[in-house]
């Protein structure tokens, strides 16, 4: 189908936004606040014109300055984005730390003792 056909709504007021197509949801947008008061936006689209669409509706209605976050392996999310204005502000690793006892090694490890002093 064409992108025209594609229709953004909000179903509820709030931070949701959606694509359809034919009464079908092709994409569908978030917005959340963090503590810190920095507004992030997240979509999850399958197209790139549903995902212009959706970054588009999503911009007017929230105001600036917005974030998201991209694994930089994903490169055609990353290119979206670009398109859609953002640039990269900062990058960060994301490390897996095993936290099994079995796999640190820290079972044997008794806790330490309360410090009645402290």
């Amino acid at each position: 189908m064409r992108n025209d056909a594609v229709e953004i709504t909000r179903p509820a007021e709030g931070v949701h936004w959606h694509a359809l197509e034919s009464d079908e949801v092709v994409g569908r947008g978030y917005a959340m606040r963090r503590p810190d008061g920095r507004m992030f936006i997240s979509i999850d689209s399958w197209r790139s014109a549903t995902f212009r669409r959706l970054v588009t509706a999503m911009l007017s209605d929230i105001p600036a300055p917005v974030y998201t976050l991209v694994d930089l392996n994903d490169h055609e999310l990353l290119a979206n984005w670009r398109r859609a204005g953002f640039r990269t502000l900062r990058r960060e690793r994301e490390y897996v730390i095993p936290t099994d006892p079995a796999v640190t090694g820290l079972g044997r490890v008794l806790p330490p003792l309360d410090d009645p002093a402290g």
